[in-house]
């Protein structure tokens, strides 16, 4: 034992660049439990692991920037400082996976100098490309969105590649009231462009409305303006 009752008890390898270890015997076996490297500042090499107990931190920055810790119920990364938290590999990908599963567990992928692949439960739903991204399934969006493109090619198209003889692709627009009447505007296509004075204008529109919203006698109207 080595104790003290008052002031600091010192352990100095005086000599260049010494090590300081610990050792101790392990299952009958002799080994170095820590090293602390004279030759690299006192860094600290454990044999095995560090634990640290719930609401214990890990902390490194000389102003406490980043912190590892536990709460007992979720763990933490945090950045606290006034700089960034980057997460850096020199090997093919970052992956975040659930339950240690590499295959069906994983969550997210960011490829290095390649795609970012999203999951839900395992199968990939969403990537980035280097012409933009590739959705794998259905998409929803709650708010406007904008389609722009440089050139003259085709902007927007849906491809059905069902073989039987029913309709496909089908384009729908929906309005979904809860108090429909008549007279109300279903849907409108708008053809605008600029005029030679660059002001943005409607040309064309093209609404079809509701001209009888009855239950069982529902009609409708076409008003091109």
């Amino acid at each position: 034992n080595i104790t003290t009752s008052s002031g600091n008890i010192t352990i100095d390898a005086a000599a260049n660049d010494t090590d300081i270890i610990f050792k101790g015997t392990d299952n009958s076996s002799d080994i170095t439990m820590l090293t602390l490297d004279g030759s690299d500042a006192g860094t600290a090499i454990f044999n095995h692991d560090v634990k640290v107990g719930d609401a214990g931190k890990f902390i490194a920055g000389a102003e406490g920037d980043l912190e590892i810790h536990h709460d007992g119920s979720n763990s933490h990364i945090e950045e606290l400082g006034t700089g960034n938290l980057f997460v850096n590999t020199n090997g093919a990908k970052v992956a975040i996976i659930s339950n240690s599963d590499t295959s069906g567990g994983k969550m997210a992928e960011f490829n290095a100098d390649s795609s970012v692949e999203l999951h839900f439960d395992g199968s990939q739903k969403f990537a980035t490309s280097s012409g933009g991204v590739d959705i794998t399934g259905a998409f929803t969006a709650t708010a406007a969105s904008t389609i722009t493109v440089s050139d003259n090619s085709d902007t927007l198209t849906l491809k059905s590649e069902d073989a039987d003889a029913n309709a496909g692709p089908i384009l729908v627009l929906r309005r979904s009231s809860g108090s429909p009447a008549d007279d109300d505007v279903l849907g409108r296509v708008v053809f605008k462009g600029n005029d030679d004075g660059i002001n943005l204008t409607n040309y064309f529109t093209i609404d079809t409305r509701i001209a009888d919203a009855s239950n069982g006698s529902e009609d409708f109207k076409t008003v091109f303006s």
